[in-house]
């Protein structure tokens, strides 16, 4: 749901001359300046060539993700995450956008907490000009938002909710810089 948000905020804007959005299904948007990249996302690297970008959004999370278990968990919250960020990186990205959560850290006791913590840890590593980590707490649903699954975002209840509209603004206002760049934004769960 905040990819989605997140997304339609990107198309209505000025800011991107191009947004390439990275996803399993078809994303249902129509727009001259969107460029839906549908594939397996483990295949992201293999598959995404030839692009160049200025900005990546990501805002992957398993569905259902503070009460998933570290098996859920890991694949997507930080394998497929760090995937997207090594692979935008080398499509030219400088700023990362990345979704965490609230009280994330490598040594929680939540396996969602550490997740989060361990990604953000790596995320450092990979050394980004500009790396910015938004940690919301929980994030509801808008209430005209699609409750599907699939279009699931769950985070730590430990700061004050905010929903996924106000999140992507957030992330938009957060990257807002300059006018004709390209962004590569990737959403939702696998």
């Amino acid at each position: 749901m905040t990819g989605r948000a997140l997304l339609k905020l990107l198309l209505t804007g000025g800011d991107y001359a191009r947004i390439h959005a990275v996803s399993r299904r078809p994303v249902p948007l129509d727009h001259p300046r969107l460029a839906n990249r549908i594939l397996p996302l483990e295949q992201m690297q293999a598959r995404l060539t030839g692009i160049r970008v200025n900005d990546a959004f990501c805002c992957l999370g398993a569905p259902q993700a503070r009460a998933g278990t570290l098996a859920e968990l890991r694949p997507v919250d930080l394998e497929l995450t760090l995937a997207f960020a090594r692979t935008a990186r080398g499509l030219g990205a400088s700023r990362l956008v990345v979704l965490s959560a609230a009280g994330a850290d490598r040594n929680a006791k939540s396996d969602f907490l550490r997740v989060k913590g361990e990604l953000e840890a790596a995320l450092k590593e990979l050394r980004y000009p500009a790396l910015d980590i938004l940690a919301p707490g929980s994030v509801p649903a808008d209430s005209h938002a699609d409750s599907h699954a699939d279009s699931q975002w769950a985070a730590s209840a430990a700061a004050d909710d905010a929903s996924a509209s106000e999140v992507a603004m957030a992330t938009v206002d957060d990257a807002r810089r300059r006018s004709g760049r390209s962004g590569l934004c990737m959403g939702g769960s696998p």
